[in-house]
């Protein structure tokens, strides 16, 4: 990892600040965001409610929301979806690794985090890496069953 410009107390008070005034303003967008997403219209549902459609995807686990509102009379409305990304308010973990050093650290190949993360049992096993299917290979890239 390549360190980061020294500075002194002082110094680094000043540059906080001025970050401190852009996460200030991302709060601000963020909470604009929020209340025009609240204003989106909402569907009715009416009949048996699917999100998805089966088709060929490249990865093997693609995650996604839905949001729903059941009203005072029984009747339920689909309100929002998101899927593949925008669920990283939902893991308080992507929100802690931003503030590490490194964040996420998605630099290798992929650009996400499967260029590092590994499954919990998966590193001290000698090198290997997370595909960009979700699916843990070897570091023999022999394909491996299971998890």
């Amino acid at each position: 990892m390549t360190n980061n410009r020294i500075a002194t107390r002082d110094e680094w008070l000043v540059a906080r600040k001025a970050h401190l005034a852009k996460e200030k303003e991302l709060t601000r967008l963020r909470d604009q965001l929020s209340a025009e997403r609240r204003e989106l219209p909402w569907v009715r549902i009416d009949k048996p409610y699917y999100n998805y459609a089966m088709r060929k995807i490249g990865i093997e686990e693609l995650s996604g929301r839905s949001v729903f509102y059941k009203d005072e009379s029984g009747d339920i409305f689909h309100t929002y979806s998101s899927y593949g990304r925008g669920g990283d308010l939902m893991l308080g973990t992507y929100n802690i690794l931003d503030l590490m050093p490194k964040g996420r650290n998605e630099t290798g190949p992929n650009h996400n985090m499967t260029d590092w993360v590994r499954h919990h049992d998966r590193y001290d096993s000698g090198g290997g890496h997370v595909a960009a299917t979700g699916r843990y290979v070897p570091p023999d890239g022999s394909a491996e069953t299971g998890s």
